[in-house]
């Protein structure tokens, strides 16, 4: 996986928000950062400074 920076946030690509409101997580993001544990993820935007939007 690429990263922003050494040791800094992966970069998986982007997800399309789907007709019925699903989206489609890679499954080495979900693997990273162990996403199935709670059966909840959680999805917020980053600051425009730090490359978000």
């Amino acid at each position: 996986m690429p990263q922003m920076n050494k040791g800094g946030k992966f970069i998986f690509g982007k997800s399309l928000i789907r007709e019925d409101l699903t989206i489609h997580l890679p499954l080495q993001a979900l693997t990273e950062y162990n996403a199935t544990a709670e059966g909840k993820v959680y999805l917020f935007t980053g600051s425009k400074i730090t490359g978000g939007f």
